[in-house]
């Protein structure tokens, strides 16, 4: 149960806040997109619909993706959707390994006091997550990491339960982290630098009065 106790609560995306993911991230899901033979249109298509709406968990994108009919014809079926997402989450494993820790993020939580509490809530398989991040971060614990298939919304509430805290604040590079922040009642800093999308985000977080700056520097 959440305790008043605690008073510094650090929740942080993972792309492009944690890892400059972003951009591999949208050369996987066009590979994969053409290994499953969906034509150059849908898979264009496809890869801005993924830029412009980072934050959604796998499957979400996924079912955005079978419902539409590009104008040739092409369909994703279920059974090819099933083969895109494991192919992609195996890319996105191997990817993750390779990805650079942002160093603005890494110097910023290294700063923080001893007794911060450190936690990530992302889109991306919880598994995968789990599996890269302490390695690369050693200050995160593979149990205070949250992702897929849970939404941020639900992740974001489910640490709040867990932990409670007075001063509870969510670092995230799209609108759907934005989105997630305000709907779960948490003080959110967006960070641009590394964002897929990132005038339209600056706009979503101008337009709301959320904070945003390009980096933690």
């Amino acid at each position: 149960m959440a305790s008043d106790s605690v008073d510094s609560l650090h929740i942080f995306d993972c792309d492009g806040i944690l890892l400059d993911s972003n951009k591999a991230k949208l050369e996987a899901l066009r590979e994969v997109l053409i290994s499953v033979g969906a034509p150059i249109t849908f898979v264009n298509w496809a890869a801005e619909e993924f830029r412009t709406n980072f934050g959604r968990t796998r499957k979400q994108h996924f079912d955005v993706f079978m419902r539409y009919e590009c104008n040739e014809g092409f369909r994703l079926s279920s059974e090819k959707s099933r083969q895109a997402i494991q192919s992609y989450g195996e890319r996105v494993e191997l990817l993750y390994e390779k990805c650079a820790v942002i160093p603005e993020t890494l110097s910023f939580i290294l700063g923080l006091p001893a007794d911060a509490k450190i936690f990530v809530v992302s889109a991306s398989d919880e598994s995968e997550l789990r599996n890269i991040l302490p390695s690369k971060i050693a200050v995160l614990k593979k149990q205070n990491i949250f992702g897929g298939p849970s939404s941020k919304i639900k992740n974001i509430n489910k640490v709040i339960e867990i932990v409670g805290a007075k001063n509870a604040i969510f670092y995230g590079d799209a609108v759907q982290d934005a989105r997630a922040s305000m709907d779960s009642g948490v003080k959110f800093l967006g960070l641009s630098k590394y964002s897929a999308d990132p005038s339209y985000f600056e706009l979503f977080c101008s337009e709301n009065n959320l904070d945003c700056v390009s980096s933690f520097s």
